[in-house]
Formats: structure tokens, C-alpha cells, sequence
């Protein structure tokens, strides 16, 4: 994905194909979450401050477990939110329930490591 954005992008399962295939150049960390879930709406201020903080080095992207369940059983999704950060196509960590700023940009950061 050459999109440089500021804001979380909103991925369908077609669209976190591609991300997740385009994740050898930057890091991808998709929120799985659902528009009902309470930490869930608290995570989503958050990912927009580290899209805004990530700029080009990351792609953030949110994807609706509910519209797209079938994305949330493919990648073991048990409880929301979850934050799944991929480099390469794979799973680089797996973060469960809401988020401060400060894991989810160390998270990034291992993740360009690797």
C-alpha cells in the first residue's frame, strides 16, 4: 500500500489482503474491533493520534469484525479490541484490549526491527 495517511484506514477483507501483502516496506497494524465494543470506541482517538504520529513509516487500518467476521476467525480474534501488527506478511505481535499510544508505537518500532 503507497497510501500515506493520517487517519486509520477502514479495511475489508479483500482490502487487508493487499495491506498485509504490501507489509515488506512498512510496518501494518490492524485494530479488529466492533462499533458496539466500549474500549473499542475508547482504542479509536488513540489510533488516530499514532496514525498522525506514524506518518509514512506505518499503515494504521481498522477493520469491523461485525461487517467482517470472517476476517476476525482467520486471525484468531477472541476478544475486541485486538491490534495485530504485521511486517512481511506475518504477524509480528498481538496486542489484546485498549491500547495506550506508548505500546502500540513500541510495537511499530520492534516490528521495523525485525
Amino acid at each position: 500500500m503507497n497510501t500515506i495517511t493520517t487517519a486509520p484506514l477502514h479495511l475489508t477483507v479483500e482490502s487487508l489482503g493487499t495491506a498485509l501483502a504490501a507489509s515488506n516496506d512498512r510496518p501494518v497494524l490492524v485494530d479488529f474491533w466492533a462499533p458496539w465494543c466500549g474500549p473499542c470506541k475508547a482504542q479509536g482517538p488513540i489510533l488516530e493520534q499514532l496514525a498522525a504520529a506514524e506518518g509514512e513509516r506505518a499503515v494504521i487500518a481498522k477493520l469491523d469484525t461485525d461487517e467482517f467476521p470472517e476476517a476476525a476467525t482467520k486471525h484468531g480474534i477472541r476478544a475486541l479490541p485486538t491490534l495485530l501488527v504485521f511486517r512481511g506478511g506475518v504477524e509480528r505481535a498481538r496486542l489484546v484490549g485498549l491500547q495506550s499510544i506508548a505500546s502500540l508505537s513500541a510495537a511499530l518500532a520492534a516490528a521495523r526491527q525485525e
